[in-house]
């Protein structure tokens, strides 16, 4: 059965919690076939996965389209187990319209998601994995609450950027996207300068919609 929600629903669960999530057997069943064919995400593979699993999906899609006047892919990557609370991005007053992150969930991962964090200030620490990391006593502190996410087929997790989150068992493919002024902040990400990915890209863009990467000769990639 597919996951239906209207992006109006989305959108008020992010900005009130912090937050969507729903089951999704498709994408649990993708991201195995993804691990079995042992490919990296930026190969031709990786970006198939990318293109059906977020860009293309029927709700995913619906929702950046309802986010964003123009947006880009500022990040892909895994997660695995993390051992501790982490964000992409620090809290500010204002609200967030520029960034929206997607974790992709793979069959019995379970993630604790720390509902409302993203509207305080916390407690901060740059870390070693390109992410901010919050101690559990700050987030205790400002009152916010751990939720706990269990994924039995899988299924994905749309986050306001500064939504406080860990991995506790399984592992996580990660894309964020952001607005044209976000992009302009982030590194391109590299990709091996090849026909099929060229192609592959470009069936990806659309007006509304580009892949911030960079081509590289494939033995660099």
């Amino acid at each position: 059965m597919k996951v239906r929600s209207q992006p109006e629903d989305i959108h008020r669960e992010v900005v009130s919690k912090g937050f969507y999530f729903a089951d999704d057997a498709v994408t649990g069943l993708r991201i195995e076939k993804l691990v079995q064919q042992q490919a990296p995400l930026t190969s031709a593979n990786g970006l198939k996965f990318c293109h059906s699993n977020v860009v293309n999906h029927h709700v995913i899609r619906p929702y950046f389209m309802t986010f964003f006047d123009h947006f880009g892919l500022i990040l892909y990557r895994s997660l695995g187990p993390l051992g501790a609370d982490y964000c992409y991005k620090t809290s500010v007053a204002r609200p967030n319209r520029d960034s929206i992150f997607v974790h992709l969930v793979g069959k019995g991962t379970r993630m604790i998601v720390w509902e409302g964090s993203h509207l305080h200030s916390l407690d901060y620490h740059k870390s070693d994995r390109n992410l901010w990391w919050v101690p559990s006593e700050s987030l205790k502190e400002a009152g916010v609450n751990p939720v706990e996410v269990s994924f039995k087929q899988g299924g994905f997790i749309i986050t306001d950027p500064r939504t406080c989150f860990s991995v506790k068992e399984g592992f996580t493919v990660t894309l964020g996207f952001g607005n044209p002024d976000v992009l302009a902040k982030w590194g391109r990400i590299e990709l091996a300068a090849t026909m099929e990915m060229h192609k592959i890209v470009g069936d990806m863009l659309s007006p509304r919609f580009e892949m911030n990467v960079r081509f590289v000769p494939p033995e660099y990639s």
